[in-house]
């Protein structure tokens, strides 16, 4: 790379930096360069490039011979025509960045003269003016320090990290992250929000508390600098300048955050900056938008479970009221402050959302903001008075005590009380709940209509927009006949329109002396959601999924599909117990719908019953219901015939004498392996069933003929090989079966899903959800009802080795840690998301979202280098696990852990006994306290063939717990290329140890 213009360079007859050696050196960070950006004063943001420091590290890393000797050649060029030379393991150690520096601005030659001096190493960067005289002095009597200067920001980024307190960056400090798009609506204010993508090496702003929408992705808040803040703030002019509303934002965020926890259901703040007079605010990124974005995305719910979840998920908005209601001021007369113990700005545009709107549409999280993109209600300490604020439709839901206040004389002080924020609850509330019911478009019923009906009322001023009181400030007679009318209308399932405005919006509708606080309508909604939930529990085992997101950018939502005559037929056959009664043949009843989206499949199961033909995916084991259905799997229920004759399973019932066999084989598993089950005589025909193989087509989820067209044809089962006795199958705590030698005609099959067959599915999946004009099918995996239930409610780690000897591995390891996280997602077995982890790398990242997970896997096999020292990570994981659990034991889940590895760590019998050491420690911890066996489960999945790393594995899987005298064995080990199913469940379901 060619110095700058402006730089002297030393008179030499071949300069290094021509070298060969050094130009690949510069290619390699051209090649690992980013952009980030600075903050200019009246100008706009100036892209930067930056190099991360991970990059320059990895390449001075000398861990291994190859690597060092590269380090060699590269001081060794550099120097070539120096008196001295530096020791290449110092340059290393001490000064990689200055060396990089240095090389891009043509210098390098000069390495020695920063070596011998700690305070022109890299722990000084960067360098400070007042070390210019330190530097070398070259041709004509000059220095390089002014190039050096201006360079080195390029190497000496920060990571941006969470914080109370703002901080101040120089002003050619680069900072690490992308403006994207803009965010408010609302241009000329002093004040602008955009959406931000930090750094993944340089993001330490997500403690992991908030609700996440995509990693890495921020919303920045900016203020610029104005003639305003250049004014005496003590002077005449009582309008509050730029820089007074970001003190007041900071210091509002600070006092709600205070307690060390994210503020509940309060938009995230994770820090502030000032950079050349700009000041910023970086908060939580919504990524669904504000309400008003989500009423229009999504369709309303029209399930009883659905309906309950998103309610409890609305009301928990009052919690963030009641955070705001419990701060008081900072006693600094004069200082305009945002929260003076209430909001007073609350509506639509003011709650945004975040989540999945497109697999969990009804789960989402409704968080307050101002926080309000652009303008506020300040609120200065010492006489309680109001700034008149910008009009914008915020007085449609503000309380009418605040609204004739405003319209009256300026000398008027008005006196408002907490409860304002009651009101604006309740007409948001209000809204939301005409949304449940007809939507956002609805003509004649639904947000839109609705606001047209309270606008036009001939009562209403019309300078206060769709307005819920009249120019009296009496509630419009309008709002009680929309709620009463929407009994009438709210669908079979719903539980709370019928209540919502007799036990809580007609009191939050009250005059002000009358009406309820925050802290009361949090009861209420609370006592509203316990009684839903009561009403629905009969009934939940019959539900079936409701629509999702729709279609952005289309008109009217579409019309949900109606309930099948045969769903509302089974509601009327439940139990007492609230369970589905059976059917009286022994059938299962299957209510097939090809709308199921982002649900376990709907269907009540008979345990005695043939199962019935569907996906050429599912296997039908037998399974129980059960009335929690919507969260979970149906569990496999393995059972077992006792002495006694009795069947032990989830629930008991007589076995029949006769009995005969259930075959069936699943066309999509390459073992072509058979399940073959006990059914009684009186569930199935004579005659045995298998199912047909289907063509691709149906398996990627195109087939729309109805069950019963899928005949079963009979099955020749002559020639099949003799299946073993289960009694005499090996592995660790697999129960023998005590059936007598006549009672036992074969055993279970073989649960098997290969890394291809994973692969494939994850393939159709993804080729599914691209249908647009048709309701995307869910595609089941061989076995999924039957043991996807022990998967769920558990957190699960991906910990990947990344030393050097995986690099032969590392294709094989990304295509099975996408499909396995992938899996994890869209079977909803962590809601939190998957974790990742590296041996030798600090990087870890939770996250929903699969895409940032593949690519940070994918750019670490850039930089594998070293021997991993295993049992160090397992140590501060299990670590930082017991602490949790100590911290909160009650819903802390449990943990499945994935190693990806092929055992070459550091050599000799120390690391594999201190691995075990770990691994013994966390056992008997879990022991001590009470905590189930399943509360932990380490899986080694093992890459290559080393004959050292695979004894390792096996003696961790088989071994450990009889040499450490351990009663517990949580540990399984399962090839890379084996069962993807005993990858998932070896460590956690003795079932799996040692079934190959």
């Amino acid at each position: 790379m060619a110095p700058l213009p402006d730089t002297p360079l030393p008179a030499q007859v071949n300069d290094p930096n021509t070298h060969e050696t050094i130009q690949s050196f510069l290619q390699f960070l051209n090649k690992h360069s980013c952009e980030g950006i600075t903050f200019h004063a009246g100008s706009r943001p100036r892209t930067r490039r930056f190099f991360p420091e991970r990059a320059v590290k990895t390449y001075f890393d000398c861990t291994r011979h190859d690597d060092a000797q590269r380090v060699r050649e590269l001081v060794a060029a550099a120097t070539q025509r120096s008196c001295k030379s530096p020791d290449y393991r110092t340059v290393a150690s001490d000064c990689p960045r200055v060396f990089s520096i240095l090389a891009s601005i043509g210098q390098s030659q000069y390495i020695d003269h920063f070596v011998h001096q700690a305070n022109l190493q890299d722990g000084a960067l960067p360098f400070r003016r007042e070390a210019a005289h330190l530097f070398p002095v070259i041709a004509n009597n000059t220095t390089f320090f002014e190039a050096f200067y201006q360079k080195q920001w390029e190497f000496c980024v920060l990571p941006l990290k969470y914080r109370l307190d703002p901080v101040v960056f120089e002003d050619d400090r680069i900072l690490p992250i992308l403006l994207s798009e803009r965010l408010d609506r609302r241009h000329g204010s002093s004040a602008s929000v955009h959406k931000i993508v930090v750094h993944g090496d340089y993001d330490a702003l997500d403690r992991g508390q908030a609700p996440q929408s995509i990693p890495h992705v921020y919303a920045l808040k900016s203020y610029y600098p104005t003639a305003a803040d250049d004014r005496d703030p003590n002077g005449d002019n009582d309008l509050p300048r730029p820089k007074d509303y970001y003190d007041a934002e900071v210091e509002a965020f600070r006092r709600l955050n205070d307690s060390g926890e994210p503020a509940p259901n309060l938009i995230g703040f994770y820090g502030a900056f000032t950079q050349s007079k700009n000041r910023h605010i970086i908060l939580q990124y919504a990524n669904v938008g504000t309400l008003e974005d989500y009423w229009k995305k999504v369709e309303p719910p029209k399930l009883g479970h659905d309906i309950s979840t998103l309610w409890s998920k609305v009301f928990e908005v009052c919690n963030a009221v009641v955070q705001i209601h419990e701060r008081e001021g900072d006693g600094n007369t004069g200082r305009p402050q945002i929260f003076r113990g209430w909001h007073n700005d609350l509506r639509p545009a003011n709650i945004l959302v975040v989540g999945d709107i497109e697999d969990r549409p009804y789960e989402v999280h409704f968080m307050v903001a101002d926080l309000g993109l652009s303008h506020f209600s300040a609120i200065v300490e010492g006489d309680g008075s109001t700034t008149r604020e910008g009009r914008g439709g915020s007085q449609a839901y503000s309380a009418p005590e605040r609204n004739l206040a405003t319209s009256s004389p300026s000398n008027f002080k008005p006196r408002v009380k907490q409860n304002i924020d009651t009101w604006s609850l309740a007409c948001i509330i209000s809204e939301f709940h005409v949304w449940t019911i007809g939507g956002y478009h609805g003509r004649d019923y639904g947000v839109l209509a609705y606001r047209d009906a309270r606008q036009t009322h001939k009562d209403v001023c019309t300078s206060f927009g769709a307005c819920f009181h009249d120019r009296k400030g009496n509630l419009l007679a309008t709002v009680e006949e929309w709620h009463t009318r929407s009994v009438s209308l709210c669908a079979t399932q719903d539980h709370i329109t019928p209540t919502i405005w007799k036990e809580l919006l007609r009191r939050m509708f009250a005059p002000s002396e009358y009406r309820l606080q925050s802290k009361q309508v949090v009861m209420d909604c609370q006592e509203i959601i316990k009684q839903a939930s009561d009403q629905l529990a009969p009934s939940r085992a019959t539900e079936k999924p409701t629509p999702a997101a729709t279609q952005q950018g289309t008109s009217p939502p579409r019309t949900p599909p109606q309930i099948p005559p045969e769903y509302r037929h089974q509601q009327s056959q439940e139990g007492a117990n609230g369970e589905p009664r059976l059917p009286s043949d022994g059938h299962r009843t299957v209510l097939r719908s090809s709308e199921d989206d982002g649900h376990s499949g709907r269907f009540t199961p008979s345990p005695n019953s043939l199962q019935p033909l569907g996906s050429p995916f599912s296997n039908r084991a037998s399974a129980r219901s059960t009335p929690d259905y919507h969260r979970r799997s149906y569990l496999s229920v393995h059972t077992r015939t006792t002495s006694a004759g009795t069947e032990e399973s989830g629930h008991k019932s007589p076995q029949s004498a006769a009995q005969r066999l259930s075959i069936e084989r699943s066309p999509f598993s390459t073992r072509g392996s058979v399940a073959i089950r006990h059914e009684p005589t009186e569930a199935i025909p004579a005659e045995l069933f298998r199912r047909q193989t289907m063509p691709t087509e149906v398996i990627a989820g195109h087939d729309s003929r109805p069950e019963s067209n899928l005949q079963a044809q009979p099955l020749d089962i002559a020639g099949l090989p003799e299946l073993p006795d289960s009694s005499t199958t090996k592995g660790k705590e697999r129960v023998a079966d005590e059936r007598q030698p006549h009672e036992l005609a074969a055993s279970e099959p073989a649960r098997y899903l290969s890394v291809d067959e994973l692969m494939q599915w994850v393939a159709q999946t993804r080729e599914a959800s691209k249908q647009v004009f048709s309701r995307r099918k869910e595609i089941p995996l061989p076995f999924e009802n039957e043991l996807l239930g022990e998967l769920k409610e558990r957190d699960h780690v991906f910990l990947i080795d990344d030393s050097s000897s995986m690099g032969e591995h590392w294709h094989k390891l990304e295509k099975l840690f996408n499909g396995m996280i992938y899996m994890v997602k869209k079977k909803k077995l962590d809601l939190n998301g998957s974790e990742l982890r590296f041996v030798m790398s600090d990087q870890c990242k939770e996250a929903q979202n699969t895409t940032p997970l593949i690519n940070m896997v994918k750019a670490r096999g850039e930089y594998l280098s070293g021997q991993s020292n295993l049992a160090h990570r397992l140590e501060r994981i299990f670590q930082a696990y017991r602490k949790k659990l100590q911290r909160c034991p009650t819903s802390t889940k449990s943990i499945s852990l994935y190693i990806f590895t092929d055992g070459k760590w550091q050599p000799g019998e120390r690391q594999l006994e201190e691995v075990a050491n770990a691994i013994k420690g966390l056992v008997h911890f879990l022991q001590k306290n009470g905590y189930p066996k399943t509360t932990a489960g380490i899986q080694l999945i093992q890459f290559g063939n080393d004959s050292v790393g695979m004894e390792r594995l096996r003696w961790l899987d088989e071994d450990l717990p009889k040499e450490h005298g351990l009663t517990w064995d949580i540990c399984d080990t399962t090839a890379a290329n084996d069962n993807v199913w005993k990858m998932l469940l070896g460590s956690i379901n003795g079932y799996w140890d040692d079934d190959k």
